[in-house]
C-alpha cells in the first residue's frame, strides 16, 4: 500500500546544476571561454543564474551542487556571488565526460557528504522556464513519485509543436494513480514526419534532461548497469582535492570514464524509470532563431536586444550589447553584433551556424575561441590597447571583490581609479583611492586591490615591461583558492 502521508514527502532536495555545454550555435555571444549557460542574453541574468535562482526555494531545496569544467569554475563562482548564492559544492571537472559522469559523481558526493538528503534533482543550466510556480509544482510531483514508488524520475515536456531538435519519451502505463507514467521508451531526435505523428498521438513528451533521483537507488542502478562509470567516478571523488566548497576530482580516474550521456548509460537501460509530464513554456534556446522566438516583438515581428536601431525590417532579430547596430530593409534575418565579431544569417539557415563555427575552430580563428578580456571571481578585465612594451586594460572589481596579494617579475603597473573607492596595498603601505586617484606599482612590489564598498570599482591599468601574460602572477595570498599554476601558460612564464 502506498503511504500518502510519508514525512519524507517534505524532505528537501539537493539541486545539481550542470553548467557544461558549448552553445556554438549562439556564437558570437557564446564562446568557449564564456559559453551558453553563462551568457546574459537579456542583459540581466545568465541562463546559469536563472537556473540557480529557480532552485532557491528554501522549503523545497538544499544549497546547490554545481558541476562545471575547471576552466569555467571561476566564472560560475563570480555569477553565484552576483546573485548571492553560496553553493554546497562546486565540482570542477578536469575534463569533459558528458552528463553521465557529472551526475554520478554528484550522486557520490551526496552519498558521502549529505547523508541526510537522499533526493537529488538534476537541472541543465541552459534552459528557460518562465513559470517558477509551475517548475516547483513539477519538482514536488517528482518528489512524490520518487518517494512513493522509489523510481528514477525524468521530466518530460508536453510538446507544443512537431520539434525535430529534441529527443522524445514515450509514456507507458500510469503508475499507481500517481502523476507519473512508466517510461515505455526513449527516442532519438526524429525526422519531421515522425515528430508530427508523435505530436498527434499525445503519447510522447520532449526529453528535458531534468531528473529527480533517489541517491542510493540511483547509485545501485548505475553500479548494476554501468559498473565502469560507477567505479571510475567513485575513485575520482575518493581521490579528489577538496578545498572549502571546491571539489577537484582526480584527473586520472575521471578521464578513464567513458564519455556518455546519462540517458545511454543508465536511464534507457533501467526498468525503474518514471516520467512526470511538465506542461509549461520551456525552451533550451539552442539557436538564435529560438532566441528570436522568445523576444518581445513589434507590429512587424521584429525583436531587438541592446544598442539597436532598425528601419523598415520585418521578422528580424537584432542583438547588440556594445556598438550601435543599425539594420535597414531586411526580412527574416538575424544580426548579432559584439565588440569583435558580427553574425548575419537568414532565420531559415540559422541552424547551419554550427558548421560554420566548426570551420573557424579548425582554423583557430581567435574570435571564435574567446571574448576580448576575461572574467575573474572578483570581476572582469578587458584589453584596451597592446603595445610592444606596454599594455592598457580596463579592470572592474565587484563589491566585496579582492585581487590576490601578488607581484610580477616582468612588469610594473600604474593604476588610475575612474569609479568607486579602492583599498590598495603596496608592500607595507595601505591607502584608499577614489575616482581620479592613481598609484604606481614598481616591478616586484607586493600589491593588492580590494573593494570594501557597495559599488563596483572601475580602473585603468597601464602595464610597462617585457612580458604581459596573465601567467606572470606570483600569488602570495588568494581568497579564491587559485595559485600561480592556474593559468595554462604558467610554465612558459616560469621559463622566460
Amino acid at each position: 500500500m502506498i503511504n500518502s502521508t510519508s514525512s519524507k514527502e517534505t524532505a528537501r532536495i539537493v539541486p545539481v546544476i550542470l553548467a557544461g555545454g558549448s552553445g556554438v550555435r549562439l556564437w558570437p555571444v557564446s564562446r568557449p571561454d564564456c559559453p551558453k549557460p553563462f551568457i546574459k542574453l537579456d542583459g540581466a541574468l545568465s541562463l546559469f543564474q536563472q537556473t540557480v535562482k529557480r532552485c532557491s526555494e528554501p522549503e523545497l531545496f538544499e544549497c546547490p551542487i554545481i558541476v562545471v569544467g575547471e576552466g569555467h569554475r571561476m566564472l560560475s563562482e563570480a555569477q553565484l556571488t552576483e546573485i548571492g548564492v553560496e553553493p554546497r559544492a562546486i565540482i570542477a571537472e578536469p575534463c569533459s565526460r558528458d552528463t553521465a559522469a557529472a551526475i554520478v559523481i554528484a550522486a557520490h558526493y551526496c552519498s558521502d557528504f549529505l547523508r541526510d538528503s537522499d533526493l537529488m534533482a538534476v537541472f541543465p543550466s541552459d534552459q528557460v522556464i518562465d513559470d517558477q510556480d509551475a517548475f516547483h509544482a513539477m519538482v514536488r510531483s517528482g518528489r512524490h513519485t520518487a518517494q512513493q514508488v522509489n523510481r528514477l524520475v525524468t521530466f518530460g515536456i508536453t510538446p507544443t509543436r512537431a520539434a525535430t531538435e529534441y529527443g522524445y519519451i514515450k509514456r507507458g502505463r500510469q503508475l499507481f494513480g500517481l502523476p507519473a507514467n512508466k517510461v515505455a521508451s526513449f527516442i532519438e531526435k526524429p525526422i519531421e514526419d515522425v515528430a508530427k505523428a508523435f505530436l498527434a498521438s499525445g503519447d510522447y513528451l520532449w526529453n528535458s534532461g531534468m531528473f529527480l533521483l533517489p541517491v542510493r537507488s540511483f547509485l545501485r542502478e548505475t553500479a548494476w548497469l554501468c559498473p565502469d562509470l560507477f567505479l571510475g567516478t567513485r575513485n575520482a571523488l575518493s581521490k579528489a582535492e577538496i578545498a572549502g566548497h571546491i571539489v577537484r576530482p582526480n584527473k586520472q580516474f575521471f578521464a578513464s570514464v567513458a564519455k556518455i550521456s546519462i540517458d545511454y548509460a543508465v536511464m534507457e537501460l533501467s526498468s525503474r524509470v518514471a516520467v512526470v509530464p511538465f506542461e509549461c513554456d520551456w525552451d533550451d534556446l539552442g539557436t538564435w532563431d529560438a532566441v528570436a522566438g522568445k523576444g518581445e516583438k513589434d507590429d512587424r515581428g521584429n525583436s531587438t536586444s541592446g544598442n539597436v536601431v532598425g528601419h523598415e525590417n520585418r521578422n528580424c532579430h537584432v542583438h547588440s550589447r556594445d556598438r550601435l547596430t543599425t539594420v535597414v530593409g531586411m526580412e527574416d534575418c538575424i544580426v548579432v553584433s559584439t565588440k569583435d565579431a558580427v553574425l548575419v544569417t537568414s532565420k531559415d539557415r540559422a541552424s547551419e551556424l554550427k558548421a560554420c563555427v566548426q570551420h573557424m575552430i579548425d582554423d583557430q580563428t581567435p574570435e571564435v575561441l574567446k571574448h576580448p578580456g576575461e572574467v575573474r571571481p572578483w570581476g572582469r578585465f578587458a584589453p584596451l590597447h597592446n603595445g610592444h612594451q606596454h599594455q592598457v586594460k580596463m579592470i572592474e572589481v565587484n563589491p566585496g571583490g579582492r585581487l590576490s596579494l601578488q607581484k610580477h617579475q616582468y612588469r610594473a603597473e600604474h593604476w588610475i581609479i575612474v569609479q568607486g573607492e579602492a583599498t590598495v596595498t603596496i608592500d607595507d603601505e595601505v591607502q584608499s583611492l577614489r575616482a581620479g586617484g592613481h598609484v604606481h606599482i614598481p616591478l616586484g612590489a607586493v600589491h593588492r586591490l580590494e573593494n570594501f564598498g557597495s559599488d563596483p570599482i572601475v580602473m585603468i591599468e597601464v602595464q610597462t615591461g617585457t612580458y604581459f601574460g596573465e601567467d606572470d602572477i606570483i600569488r602570495l595570498e588568494d581568497v579564491y583558492g587559485r595559485n600561480r599554476t592556474d593559468h595554462p601558460d604558467a610554465e612558459k612564464a616560469a621559463a622566460a
